[in-house]
């Protein structure tokens, strides 16, 4: 079989899974608060966030797809160990310890708790979380079944219930655009763009970029230029479906000041749709959020769970699904709150480090990169996302850095250290495809 028969409605299925893969909690309660606080200047911030919320998971699927296997095969360009610990780090971040439980909890906040006059038990919580990962694990132990659940029934349900609040929002606007807040009126653009790595979507493309992958090898895609083209195509049709939602979803929000101010976007999300189609907006919120969040839970449980079984064939793929299952339910009982503080200084050290091997992969065929190359980019990086993300003593005197005040001070260091690698160039780093 070549791809000249994967058809134009498998290439939309498959592109339709992976946006569902990706779109998760937070893809839907920071738009809104990130239009909210930028008002008039909406535009400029969206453009931001879409950037990091959408440019950069678009990248990381084809840098999967160049590379021809997941992170551990990026990040090994580096040193073999440094890809098993660094994989391992991402796996169990966007996994068990941090995303998955904040799917649970964000479905939970948003789609279950506002149907409850006073603020639910924990009790409430701990049998929500368990009817949920029951489900969860279930869907997860049939992986190939993926494109059948996710992209041609949950996919199109999610779409057509955002598509009904934002056209009736858009059309009867709540209000008109507000101020600016301090930090979105003179840059907007950094600030949307510091927002997007809040979605996770960058780490979660090199996982779920092999999930997608392996389908269409399935399908029977076995050449890797073919391969890549596809992936472009279905990337397309994914990045298309996530930036429309958020620009619909931010421009509701960007109407909305007159609501007043929120803790979150989880709380903004519920006001503007009780606003704008009353209780059936509550109802239709709660179910966009759970449907999004079990998608994107069952994608990473899938993605997690094949990993290390990969690493570790003695313990069974369905065995690592009970466990990432049952971890993932223990964490979520923490509450959503505390997930989100744990999470920031472990994604403040690795985003940086999983942007620069991506850019890498994808420079890599035209500029033959050497492995020193990618040591020297890697330790420029780390270093100064280490320092920023532990607090570290001195850490404040990184400011002098360029773009320090952009949350991108970690990009100069890691250009140094790139030069310096060519200094000490190796041979060229071999293809794991």
């Amino acid at each position: 079989m070549n791809n000249s028969k994967i058809s134009i409605k498998q290439t939309i299925m498959i592109g339709l899974m992976l946006f569902a893969l990706f779109f998760g909690a937070g893809n839907l309660i920071f738009p809104p608060l990130i239009g909210q606080a930028s008002g008039t200047s909406f535009w400029i911030a969206m453009a931001g966030f879409i950037t990091t919320a959408v440019g950069l998971p678009f990248l990381g699927i084809l840098a999967v797809a160049r590379s021809g296997s997941d992170i551990e095969s990026l990040s090994s360009r580096v040193h073999p160990t440094f890809g098993m610990i660094f994989s391992c780090i991402l796996y169990l971040t966007i996994g068990p310890f941090f995303a998955i439980p904040r799917t649970a909890t964000v479905s939970f906040e948003v789609g279950v708790s506002n149907f409850f006059q006073t603020e639910p038990s924990p009790f409430i919580l701990f049998i929500f979380v368990a009817i949920y990962f029951f489900m969860a694990y279930k869907v997860s132990l049939n992986p190939s079944n993926l494109i059948d659940r996710i992209g041609s029934i949950l996919t199109p349900i999610i779409l057509l219930i955002l598509a009904v609040m934002s056209f009736k929002g858009i059309m009867d606007p709540i209000g008109e655009l507000g101020t600016p807040t301090p930090n979105f009126e003179k840059g907007a653009f950094f600030a949307g763009f510091n927002d997007g790595y809040l979605t996770m979507d960058a780490l979660g493309s090199v996982t779920f970029g092999i999930v997608v992958i392996s389908l269409m090898k399935q399908l029977g895609v076995a050449n890797k230029i073919e391969l890549e083209k596809l992936t472009i195509k279905v990337g397309i049709i994914a990045a298309s479906g996530l930036a429309l939602v958020y620009i619909a979803l931010g421009y509701l929000g960007a109407t909305s000041q007159s609501l007043g101010t929120f803790k979150n976007g989880g709380d903004l999300l519920s006001k503007i749709a009780f606003t704008i189609l009353g209780h059936t907006g509550t109802i239709l919120l709660g179910t966009v959020i759970t449907l999004a969040c079990f998608t994107t839970t069952v994608g990473l449980i899938v993605a997690c769970s094949q990993y290390f079984h990969k690493i570790l064939p003695r313990i069974l793929y369905h065995q690592f699904v009970l466990l990432f299952s049952v971890v993932s339910a223990l964490v979520s009982n923490v509450g959503l709150e505390a997930i989100i503080a744990y999470s920031i200084p472990v994604l403040t050290i690795i985003y940086p480090i999983t942007i620069v091997l991506i850019t890498l992969t994808l420079l890599d065929s035209m500029l033959n990169l050497s492995q020193s190359i990618y040591i020297g980019a890697t330790i420029g990086a780390g270093i100064i996302s280490l320092m920023i993300g532990l607090k570290l003593p001195f850490s404040s005197l990184l400011s002098f850095l360029p773009l320090y005040e952009q949350g991108l001070a970690w990009i100069l260091p890691c250009i140094v250290g790139g030069l310096i690698g060519i200094l000490f160039r190796k041979e060229k780093v071999t293809s794991h495809y």
